[in-house]
């Protein structure tokens, strides 16, 4: 099948004959290929350029080259004079973040689909031998894809040398970049000194890099689908018998959607097989602890609540931070006692109440234990993390004595007994419209 036949085969299997495209467009072969064929089959695109004017006078051929295409073609034309880059250090990503954004907002501006960029075969292979160089994992060598995130590259299926033959045989100019054969950045340098060395050593060394990066992607779909129900329903925790944790490809993968990395995922690891109670990570939006020989997962609190201050008690709802609690006077002693929900002897309050967060020292002496004991201590026997226990809730009589931990336990000084003639219930409701 010739390069047009296999062209609009991707085209039609991904559905982009009916989109409006942005062409990124240098001039050089590539992008010129990918041009005329968006141009000869009645695609919808329009083009930019960036004039980085890092070449001189050759900065500025390529622009007026693109310029001239687009006119002769009547393409609408975008160009960008990128401000000059004076460090040499880092130009490429700073060119780089310089043009995607300059790409960004053409797209929105003129209510543009999709981005379109001239990415071949050759560089799909330089760009994994570079990561594997750098140091990276499977995730890594995952090759960019067809199409990815409004960025369409159906190049990608195509060679260096296939494009060039496509461009001599329907006789179509370009305007090429010097700066790709020279030595001045690492992925130059592979291409114009590694690979022919490897060249030499194994002929078909293109079609051995590709099969390795179609494994590493098939291997890393098969873990990520391993752990798709894990990852899908956080928070977790685990007990820190399981062996998994001992790993650190586990936690980088269970946790690669929030950008964890390879240092804090062996992090976690070691950890967890020196069973480090007390140990703590932030990630992000995610706070890992070990306590009491647990691994927990939880979200960062959203927010927190200033005081909430109750002169009377009556059946109501009151919003506080992820809850809603609900308070429901009763006449009756319950027949049992459910999980999350306290009973209080309302006829023992001291009013008014107050709902707040814990304070640095805060004691009560737990239902059903003798003495007193630190509301941090006690929110550490319910494995509430140390990132959560600032969120977590008190209620708290008019001497700021603590009389419940919501939603676990009531302070003996409150309990029910065969005295009791009001109770006082207090649901705490999970907030659905926080999340």
């Amino acid at each position: 099948m010739d390069i047009v036949s296999r062209f609009l085969s991707l085209v039609a299997a991904n559905k982009i004959g009916s989109k409006k495209i942005l062409l990124a467009c240098s001039g050089g072969a590539d992008s010129v290929a990918l041009f005329h064929l968006f141009y000869a089959h009645n695609i919808y695109f329009e083009v930019a350029h960036v004039n980085y004017a890092l070449r001189g006078k050759e900065s500025e051929e390529n622009a007026l080259f693109v310029k001239n295409l687009c006119k002769n073609h009547q393409v609408k034309y975008h160009l960008l004079n990128a401000p000059t880059i004076e460090s040499k250090k880092g130009v490429q990503a700073k060119a780089r973040k310089i043009r995607y954004d300059f790409f960004k907002q053409i797209i929105i501006s003129n209510h543009l689909a999709l981005l379109a960029t001239a990415h071949h075969r050759d560089d799909l292979i330089e760009n994994s031998i570079f990561r594997f160089m750098r140091g990276t994992g499977l995730k890594g060598l995952i090759p960019m894809q067809t199409l990815q995130k409004q960025i369409f590259r159906p190049l990608l299926h195509f060679n260096k040398n296939e494009i060039l033959s496509f461009l001599k045989e329907q006789n179509l100019d370009f305007s090429p970049d010097s700066s790709n054969q020279g030595l001045n950045y690492s992925r130059n340098i592979i291409r114009n000194k590694v690979i022919p060395v490897f060249e030499t050593i194994f002929k078909d060394y293109d079609t051995r890099i590709l099969h390795t990066i179609s494994q590493a992607k098939n291997d890393y779909a098969l873990i990520k689908l391993l752990l798709e129900n894990e990852i899908n329903s956080m928070p977790k925790t685990y007990l820190l018998e399981d062996k998994r944790l001992y790993n650190s490809s586990f936690w980088y993968y269970l946790l690669s959607m929030h950008k964890i990395n390879q240092a804090q995922s062996q992090q976690i690891a070691e950890a967890c097989f020196e069973k480090r109670n007390g140990f703590s990570l932030v990630i992000n939006e995610i706070f890992i602890s070990i306590i009491n020989y647990t691994v927990q997962i939880d979200y960062l609190p959203k927010q927190l609540i200033k005081p909430i201050v109750l002169e009377k008690v009556i059946n109501q709802i009151i919003p506080a931070a992820q809850y809603q609690i609900e308070f429901v006077i009763e006449n009756e002693i319950p027949n049992q006692y459910l999980e999350n929900i306290c009973y209080l002897d309302l006829d023992k309050l001291d009013l008014p109440i107050t709902i707040r967060h814990p304070n640095v020292g805060d004691k009560f002496s737990p239902l059903g234990l003798k003495g007193h004991l630190l509301v941090s201590d006690f929110l550490n026997q319910q494995k509430i993390t140390a990132i959560k226990k600032p969120s977590a809730l008190l209620l708290c009589d008019k001497n700021n004595l603590v009389l419940a931990s919501l939603p676990y336990r009531i302070d003996n000084a409150v309990k029910i007994d065969s005295s009791t003639r009001r109770i006082m219930k207090i649901i705490l409701h999970k907030n659905t419209i926080l999340k």
